[in-house]
């Protein structure tokens, strides 16, 4: 399959939505496209400076968005297909991203726009299904508090604690004996 192309969209097309420390999203609103209609894109940030002085290798592939293996690796051994976003790789263009970034910067908060940007450099970002709107209801899940991790990612010393408690019934049970709860 031919790798999706942002470029088959225009920067008008796509409105932003919110963003967090490292990860800044907006929602397709352009003509009817099956590729691109009710999905968000969700692109790495930088902070202000970086993206000139930190050039990634141009000769090097960079690697997916690690949330692609996250939920392919992690998310999907604990809820079923049906119930999860799409996720798909989609290929960046340096010209594209810098006139999004000038038709929409300012629609992002002051605080945010004068700490970082969108990383221009990045030539891969994940297009998600568009869970705002409509009459699906999202929430947001954070797995890694609740499954227990393999033997090969741990220190000898923690291996039959943490192969048999997940890490949020540890933080409970040291919170309740720190009078927590």
């Amino acid at each position: 399959m031919a790798p999706m192309l942002i470029t088959e969209t225009k920067p008008q097309d796509w409105i932003y939505v919110s963003e967090g420390a490292a990860t800044i999203v907006f929602s397709y609103r352009g003509p009817h496209n099956v590729k691109f209609s009710d999905r968000v894109l969700r692109l790495r940030k930088v902070a202000h400076g970086s993206s000139e002085t930190m050039l990634l290798e141009t000769n090097t592939e960079q690697s997916d968005d690690p949330m692609v293996a996250f939920q392919e690796n992690i998310v999907s051994k604990l809820v079923p297909s049906e119930f999860l976003p799409s996720l798909v790789v989609v290929v960046l263009d340096e010209g594209w991203l810098r006139s999004l970034i000038v038709l929409r910067n300012g629609d992002r908060p002051a605080e945010r726009s004068q700490t970082d940007q969108i990383d221009v450099r990045r030539s891969k970002a994940v297009l998600a299904t568009d869970l705002i709107g409509g009459t699906s209801i999202a929430m947001e899940i954070k797995p890694k508090w609740g499954f227990l991790p393999t033997e090969c990612h741990l220190s000898p010393e923690t291996v039959a604690l943490k192969t048999a408690t997940c890490r949020f019934c540890m933080h409970t049970s040291f919170k309740m004996e720190q009078g927590g709860f």
